[in-house]
């Protein structure tokens, strides 16, 4: 039997795998640069109104501030946060950049992109956003780009954040997101394909609730000041280059849709006349008979979905086209500012 509450939980080690080994994550991220605009900006009043409350040391500077970005990846933030900076001529800030994420493969390339310079000291780790190590409340902005979606307990991550936040001064959370309805013109058309049997159904990722993210933040002590949903639509010339540009930034599906199909995993093996054999009986007295066909199993399953995509991809261009030359696929981007308060 399927156990649905394995099959559609999300495989952290597919996610590790697939984002480490994303190496055109930067050349084919979209609407990630849009919400990471509305970060930096929003850091960036962070700084200015700091500087205005009068938070400066006795050298005339700013007091240097602590930045957490929950699920850096490659470091585009931090680059974000510094073109704001210097686009606006700013002087006087001083920040730590702590940049964490799971993907080791993603920090490495982020690594070799920044360097400690004069905004500050630049340190990247390596670990899980549900269990950061960052527990001193040393932190006065936490952020988060598109990375919320890829967790099993969003609560962890909240009190993981609520943890790091310095309540001695301001502070500041911004998370953005995919939310549910996200890429819906994909799953109704997995809907309409999908035979009913549970060895061929694909189970697709499943994008959280934004208003549910936003209550846990409230029942955690946050006051949200501000959180609105965007839609944005990706363009393509056919369905496989729309859905390539997912497999190009590691964003691939990682619910774990292997995890109950008669234990594949564990290799063990079938067995013929199933009932016979559990009761301890036999067919023409002969034993019940054991055979390791899992093999078979896994590539009939395998052939069955690619045969479900084909049809998927080929619906999806007859439905879903923008004009005679597009097909498109909805994104939800949910942007939440928020601080811990008191």
């Amino acid at each position: 039997m399927i156990n649905k509450n394995k099959i559609n939980k999300i495989d952290k080690n597919k996610v590790k795998k697939n984002f480490s080994n994303s190496h055109q994550y930067d050349n084919a991220i979209s609407y990630h640069n849009i919400t990471l605009e509305m970060i930096a900006e929003d850091i960036l009043s962070f700084f200015i109104s700091r500087h205005n409350a009068g938070f400066i040391n006795n050298i005339g500077r700013l007091n240097r501030l602590n930045i957490l970005d929950a699920g850096c990846g490659t470091c585009n933030g931090l680059l974000h946060i510094k073109n704001k900076i210097n686009n606006n001529n700013i002087k006087n800030i001083d920040f730590v950049y702590l940049g964490l994420d799971i993907a080791l493969g993603a920090l490495k390339r982020g690594q070799s992109k920044v360097k400690t310079d004069e905004t500050g000291g630049v340190y990247l780790c390596c670990a899980d956003c549900e269990e950061m190590p960052v527990k001193n409340k040393i932190m006065n902005v936490v952020f988060s780009n598109m990375v919320l979606h890829w967790l099993n307990k969003p609560i962890h991550f909240i009190k993981s954040v609520k943890k790091s936040l310095n309540l001695d001064s301001e502070n500041l959370f911004i998370c953005s997101f995919l939310s549910e309805g996200t890429l819906k013109e994909l799953n109704l058309c997995y809907d309409k394909y999908s035979s009913g049997n549970a060895g061929e159904n694909v189970v697709l990722h499943k994008f959280p609730d934004a208003c549910y993210i936003k209550e846990l933040l409230i029942s955690e002590g946050f006051v949200v000041e501000e959180f609105k949903i965007v839609e944005h639509k990706e363009y393509a010339k056919t369905a496989f280059e729309l859905f390539k540009r997912i497999n190009l930034i590691g964003a691939k599906n990682s619910t774990n849709n292997f995890a109950a199909k008669d234990d594949l995993n564990h290799n063990e093996p079938a067995i013929k006349n199933a009932e016979l054999f559990k009761n301890n009986t036999s067919v023409n007295n002969q034993p019940a008979a054991i055979s390791d066909n899992a093999d078979n199993i896994r590539n009939e399953h395998i052939f069955s979905r690619y045969s479900i995509l084909k049809k998927v991809l080929r619906d999806y261009e007859n439905t879903y086209t923008a004009d005679e030359d597009n097909v498109y696929a909805s994104y939800y981007l949910t942007y939440i500012r928020a601080k811990l308060a008191d």
